[in-house]
């Protein structure tokens, strides 16, 4: 193996033929034999990349396949309890549903409301407007709370926080009408009593207001 390098006169034999990366060489001659040896080597580099780019090609797939199976698998269970959720959800409100049309019944019978199965079972108690004192800052100012109480159709053997779901999907007024509702047992009917609030007026139904003389029975 001989390195050679160019100067200004023409081609120049380079001495020292240890340092193969000397950059001041342009090019190589080589032997027969070192060609050959030099080129199986290049053929045995290249082939040792590639199978080495095709080992992490597959190792890479692998791994792909198994995170986007586990990933399915766990987008499967969610979707299922998703499922099971909603489908739990459906039935409790179904059976909410039931249960309020029964309670509406027996509590128009029970106060003698007709028709029994046209009435919602709700009874317009009191409407009030107070004025409530605010203060921003240094300033006082005064504004109108609107209140309308109404006897719910849900007896007081029923938790609180069923009876307030219970008015509260019954969608009397929508919730942007209103700032708060409260549910409030009444000992003396029987009943749970609603009071919604807002800073505006809130219109009670005429069924409400149509049933309004009638006193319920106590029980």
């Amino acid at each position: 193996m001989k390195f050679y390098t160019k100067n200004a006169v023409g081609m120049k034999k380079n001495v020292d033929t240890t340092d193969f990366f000397n950059r001041d060489y342009e090019y190589v001659e080589l032997t027969r034999e070192e060609g050959v040896a030099l080129k199986h080597q290049m053929i045995e580099t290249e082939a040792n990349a590639k199978r080495e780019i095709s080992a992490a090609d597959r190792s890479a797939k692998s791994e792909i396949s198994k995170i986007m199976r586990e990933t399915e698998q766990q987008l499967q269970e969610m979707q299922d309890e998703l499922d099971e959720a909603n489908y739990n959800a459906e039935r409790a409100l179904r059976a909410l549903a039931s249960m309020k049309r029964f309670l509406a019944d027996r509590a128009n019978k029970d106060r003698d409301i007709r028709p029994r199965k046209q009435r919602s079972g709700y009874i317009l108690v009191a409407t009030n407007v107070r004025r409530a004192k605010r203060r921003h800052k240094s300033d006082i100012y005064y504004e109108e709370i609107y209140t309308v109480r109404l006897q719910t159709p849900f007896t007081l053997d029923m938790s609180i926080s069923t009876a307030k779901e219970a008015v509260v999907t019954d969608e009397l007024y929508h919730p942007r009408t209103y700032n708060f509702l409260d549910i409030e047992a009444n000992g003396r009917t029987g009943y749970y009593e609603a009071i919604f609030t807002a800073d505006v007026p809130l219109e009670p139904k005429p069924e409400w207001i149509e049933i309004k003389q009638k006193s319920p029975k106590v029980v």
